[in-house]
């Protein structure tokens, strides 16, 4: 019976030292990235900005299967096409400055009918530099 014992025991011990030396491991590695700089659960406490960098600024249907969302990353805003059938595509891409709100009734907002060409061209079309 005690040898039994004694087995189960050195066991127990065993196992305790295994995961005592990978929590060990595990807390010296997260240690070491919050001091890198590197973003983790320290980050925020560190001064970082909680604000997400990625927001979805506006989003229109523009047939039955393609949706046309407005994306603002950083200081950029990128105009993505997307549906059920193919990849998500960038249409355009401008500065933050340049985006007016769909939303915002007291800016005036030029409307272009869509011509023999389709909508994506139309997009491309209002949304291209000039000057």
């Amino acid at each position: 019976m005690s040898g039994t014992f004694g087995l189960v025991l050195r066991s127990m011990l065993s196992l305790v030292v295994v995961l005592g030396l990978i929590g060990g491991v595990y807390w010296a590695v997260q240690r070491r990235r919050r001091s890198v700089g590197t973003p983790g659960r320290g980050s925020l406490r560190q001064g970082r900005s909680a604000k997400p960098q990625l927001q979805v600024l506006a989003r229109a249907t523009t047939s039955r299967a393609t949706v046309v969302t407005a994306l603002q990353f950083g200081d950029r805003v990128l105009l993505v096409s997307s549906n059920d059938q193919s990849a998500a595509s960038v249409i355009a891409s401008m500065a933050m400055t340049e985006w007016v709100d769909p939303e915002d009734r007291s800016v005036p907002v030029d409307v272009v009918a869509v011509g023999q060409n389709g909508i994506l061209d139309t997009l491309r079309t209002v949304t291209a530099r000039y000057g």
